[in-house]
């Protein structure tokens, strides 16, 4: 009578071709893993910012040149796709540390005050257009499938970074 995913994503499971038992209540664990995922995603962003994997490529061949100009999380404009428990954990974080957030929400509104704005999703394309950072913290929806795609990335500026630890079919 009751599933209990051990998974935040439920996508496979609410397709009735696939799991077509109305009968039985379907709960996910999402909230569960909101933190851990955020800190992952600060991990990456804050090396893709300093530059760690050319640094780390270079310590690895003992070579030791500039890899070239250090951009800072402080300071920097965060525009996060998702402000459920993972985006929102992720953004507090970017925010602590100095970064101007936003979000992208369905309804243009979110839980938490570490947001600078909340744009609505019609409104995506203007909330990335300065980000230097984009990440896509989206759950897999009819919605969602396939919303970030070439004119996302046209609209981003030169040198941002993406980062996905969403749904992977939510990118194009």
């Amino acid at each position: 009578r009751w599933l209990q995913l051990p998974s935040a994503g439920a996508d496979k499971y609410v397709d009735a071709a696939i799991y077509p038992h109305p009968g039985v209540t379907l709960t996910n664990s999402s909230g569960a893993f909101g933190s851990a995922i955020a800190e992952q995603l600060l991990m990456g962003a804050l090396m893709l910012l300093r530059r760690m994997p050319e640094y780390q490529a270079q310590q690895r061949d003992h070579v030791w040149r500039r890899a070239g100009a250090l951009r800072f999380l402080r300071g920097s404009t965060v525009t996060v796709l998702g402000t459920g428990d993972l985006g929102g954990t992720f953004a507090g974080d970017c925010a602590a540390l100095g970064a101007t957030v936003r979000g992208v929400s369905r309804s243009g509104k979110a839980d938490r005050d570490c947001f600078s704005a909340v744009y609505p999703v019609d409104r995506m394309l203007e909330a990335v257009a300065e980000a230097d950072i984009v990440a896509a913290c989206l759950p897999l929806t009819k919605e969602t499938e396939g919303l970030i795609d070439r004119r996302v990335f046209a609209a981003m500026k030169p040198g941002a970074i993406f980062l996905s630890v969403g749904r992977g079919r939510t990118v194009v």
